[in-house]
């Protein structure tokens, strides 16, 4: 058997984006397809620390239009999380094309209404919701990804989080306010 913390039994298909601190693959691992999120950061603590943060309130949500997470860990490359492949575009490539019409951009709110609705219940707040966090299935079902600026929603945000194109006033840190699930909408 291939050891935990190991990449030797996955298969990388495709780089799916970077980030500032993470990169993101496609993966295949048994037959089954995957996303393999990588913090190749030289802070290995730090870094691990977040992507069980990430992996703990993705969890606490549950929702089914969110991605499951199937393992948590660290190697020689960094921390990483497994997820469940979402099959799709971002959103963001979508609109590349045009506006949506009325109809069809309904229907991608409606998708993303309940995610957003049960990561509020249960306290979180997802802090970038944006085109490129939001994947179109085939079938036309949006679902939102990248739970790693999530948090507790309720205090100030002095620091700021997201990307500042997206974000609510008080989520810069340009209003003293509460950061809470309003700043997601």
């Amino acid at each position: 058997g291939v050891p935990p913390g190991s990449f030797a039994d996955l298969e990388v298909i495709s780089q799916l984006g970077r980030g500032t601190e993470t990169i993101v693959y496609r993966v295949r691992r048994q037959g089954g397809e995957y996303a393999l999120k990588v913090l190749p950061a030289a802070d290995t603590g730090r870094s691990l620390t977040a992507v069980r943060r990430e992996a703990a309130l993705l969890g606490s949500v549950g929702h089914r239009l969110l991605p499951r997470i199937f393992e948590v860990g660290a190697t020689a490359v960094g921390p990483y999380l497994i997820l469940e492949y979402i099959d799709g575009s971002p959103l963001s490539q979508t609109l590349r094309y045009g506006r949506l019409d009325e109809d069809r951009a309904v229907q991608l709110a409606i998708d993303l209404v309940g995610p957003l609705t049960a990561a509020h219940r249960a306290g979180l707040v997802h802090r970038d919701v944006k085109p490129d966090n939001v994947i179109v299935e085939p079938a036309g079902t949006a679902r939102l990804i990248d739970f790693g600026l999530a948090a507790r929603g309720g205090a100030p945000d002095d620091r700021g989080a997201g990307t500042p194109l997206y974000s609510a006033p008080e989520q810069t840190g340009m209003l003293k306010l509460p950061v809470d699930g309003r700043s997601d909408l």
